[in-house]
């Protein structure tokens, strides 16, 4: 598949979201977000705030408070493969979003912490890249 970028409504269909709810995201959450095409990687960006936003019921507008270019930037200068060793720590202190290894994640017990494995979010969204269009 060679692709330059995607459009929103692929990007929404390869998330499984309402363009209501990708409107809301993309104008809240991406620091860019009036880019016309979005990449593969700018795609795993939003599949991470899918799962924050679900699974650790974590709000839009939470999350907004942290510098979200750092994750797409982070995101954007490593390998998937790479980035499957590492758990995204958002510091509900000092309001920092970090990344860790999985082998030696600091404070898993710290209340002002949420974590999330990143490999379960490049798993899923390879996966659906991958089952694009099947």
């Amino acid at each position: 598949m060679n692709v330059k970028g995607f459009k929103p409504k692929v990007v929404q269909d390869l998330l499984h979201i309402s363009d209501q709810t990708f409107r809301y995201w993309r104008a809240n959450l991406d620091y860019l977000p009036a880019r016309p095409l979005f990449s593969a990687k700018d795609i795993l960006v939003y599949r991470v705030f899918k799962l924050l936003i679900e699974s650790r019921s974590l709000r839009v507008k939470y999350l907004k408070k942290f510098d979200r270019q750092h994750l797409f930037d982070w995101v954007y200068v490593n390998e998937y493969d790479e980035m499957k060793g590492f758990v995204l720590v958002l510091n509900d202190f000092s309001m920092t979003i970090n990344f860790q290894t999985t082998d030696k994640i600091k404070n898993p017990y710290d209340i002002n912490l949420y974590f999330l494995e990143l490999a379960n979010a490049v798993n899923q969204h390879l996966d659906a890249i991958h089952n694009f269009g099947d």
